[in-house]
């Protein structure tokens, strides 16, 4: 299911990213996955969402569990733009490892969306 947001709700949660941010700290799995594709959404609104949001979701995929890595990245590529781009990939570089072989193909395929959004990608 692909989500749409309008530029209002966007607004709305771009005004209360600490109450969502707390939410997603003591949240379900669902609570967290949602958020992560709610805050992606909105970082890819604007630059000055992207600024406050995307270092919130870099720290995420960098101390998530394992198996969540792939799909909050996958749900996070949306976000990632010529500014960002680097951060976003050292980050999955450095958990790369640690992930399965079907983790690392999904992975991947970032890297290869990545590169079709014209940022390079080091696959």
């Amino acid at each position: 299911m692909k989500w749409r947001m309008t530029r209002h709700g966007k607004e709305e949660i771009f005004t209360n990213l600490d109450q969502i941010y707390r939410a997603m700290e003591v949240g379900l799995v669902i609570t967290i996955d949602n958020g992560i594709k709610a805050l992606a959404l909105v970082a890819a609104e604007n630059e000055r969402y992207n600024q406050h949001i995307f270092p919130f979701l870099l720290n995420h995929l960098r101390t998530c569990r394992l198996r969540e890595i792939p799909q909050h990245a996958e749900k996070t590529v949306v976000a990632v733009n010529v500014q960002n781009k680097e951060r976003f990939l050292e980050v999955l570089e450095q958990r790369q490892s640690d992930l399965t072989a079907s983790q690392r193909v999904r992975i991947k395929k970032i890297y290869k969306e990545i590169g079709k959004l014209g940022v390079n990608s080091h696959a």
